[in-house]
Order: C-alpha cells, then structure tokens, then sequence
C-alpha cells in the first residue's frame, strides 16, 4: 500500500450506519490526500474567533441564563473595515474609471444621508424648545416657529430626494 486510506462505499457505510448510531463517534476520521500540489486559500485566512466570557450564571427555574462579557463594538467595526477595505477601494476604482461625475454624486448623497438624521433631531429638538417655552407663559416666536417648521420640510424633501438619487 502507499499509505492513502480509500473511502468506503455508499453499500458499507448503509450498513455501518445500521449497525450502530454513534460508531462515527469511536472511529478514526478516514484520511484521504490531496491530489494536487496547490493549497486552497481559505486555509492560509482563517482566523481566531473571539469567544466571549461567562460572566454571570443565574438559574431561572429549569433554564440557565448565562451573562457574557459585552464586546467592543468600535474594535469589531475596524476589524471588519480593515477586511473589507481592499473591495471597497477596488469597487471605488471600478466606478471612479466609468464615471467621476456619477461616483461624486452618489459620495455626497450617501454623506448627506447620514447628515439627516442629526437634523431631524436638532429640528425637533428646537420646535419643542419653542414649544416648552410657550407652555412656561413666554409669548410665542411665531416667525421662529414658521421656520422650524419650513425646515422641517425642506430636510424632509431633501431627504427624500437623496434617497431618489442613491
């Protein structure tokens, strides 16, 4: 023999199967070689996975409830950035080649989309200041009040437009 074990067939492992349910457990993994000389590239990427710690156990009448140590999120966020970056400036690239115009469009929707959210709150944040100091007996700023109002809808159009856009 050259020393490769060769797989059983589809007829003697029915029958092993038969024979006893747990036999995979007690056997030895059936070791086959690679044929060709090259490795794959998922073996050279693979990585450690973070495993979180118990911190805490609770029994909860027949359940066990187990409190794991929280994870840093911005850790993980850089991460996964520092994994995808390569794609990302290559897909910038792709796009920059076809169209500068299109791709400075769509960077500044996206940036201005992810301004949107802020002042949507900072306008509601100042409509309900006029409004607490109404309810404290000061007059009311009509003209302040009318442009928090147009504001408002003119992020709201704005943001709909950038969606449209994107």
């Amino acid at each position: 023999m050259d020393g490769t074990v060769q797989a059983p067939t589809s007829d003697a492992l029915a029958s092993d199967s038969l024979s006893c349910e747990n036999s995979h457990v007690d056997s030895e993994p059936v070791k086959t070689t690679q044929t060709n000389d090259t490795s794959s590239d998922s073996e050279s990427t693979t990585h450690w996975k973070y495993k979180p710690r118990v911190v805490k156990v609770e029994q909860k009448g027949i359940y066990t409830v187990k409190t794991l140590e929280s994870i840093n999120i911005l850790q993980e966020w850089i991460k996964a950035l520092r994994a995808s970056n390569p794609y990302i400036i290559r897909l910038f690239k792709i796009f920059w080649k076809l169209s500068h115009t299109r791709v400075s469009i769509l960077v500044t929707a996206s940036l201005c989309k992810a301004v949107m959210p802020n002042l949507f709150i900072l306008l509601h944040k100042r409509f309900l200041d006029q409004v607490q100091s109404v309810t404290n007996g000061r007059t009311t700023q009509w003209e302040r009040m009318i442009l928090l109002i147009l504001l408002g809808v003119g992020v709201q159009l704005t943001s709909h437009g950038l969606d449209i856009v994107s």
